[in-house]
């Protein structure tokens, strides 16, 4: 059995997932680099593989790096030493895009799992 362990868990944009996927030995260099591409792949498996398949996740995220997610904090919430940390504040935008990067990692994760029912050669886990 072949086992192997594909580590995404610092890609930040679907781009770099796909990337680190193609990375890979066991992705062809025809890889589509989207889902349904993802799943053919797996599917195609034909050799008895397990895999451990770490994605980034928000339970990483540090409680500074949570708060940046909030779009509207609270007054109370504000001080005169977050006024040298303005750049570093999310606006709309980089919250709606980091939520649909979330979206995206539940939706692989999806399709990994959906992949190793269909494929008796492949076992997955993804914590």
């Amino acid at each position: 059995m072949r086992k192997m362990t594909i580590d995404l868990r610092y890609a930040q944009n679907k781009e770099e997932l796909h990337e680190g996927l193609a990375a890979t030995s066991v992705f062809p260099d025809y890889y589509g680099r989207n889902l349904d591409a993802l799943y053919d792949v797996l599917t195609d498996i034909s050799e008895d593989t397990c895999m451990l398949v770490m994605l980034p996740s928000s339970a990483v995220l540090t409680e500074e790096e949570l708060s940046l997610l909030d779009p509207e904090p609270e007054e109370d919430d504000w001080n005169e030493d977050d006024a040298d940390d303005e750049d570093e504040e999310w606006d709309e935008d980089d919250v709606a895009e980091w939520h649909e990067f979330l979206d995206y990692l539940d939706r692989m994760r999806d399709t990994f799992l959906d992949a190793e029912k269909s494929n008796p050669h492949l076992c997955v886990f993804v914590p």
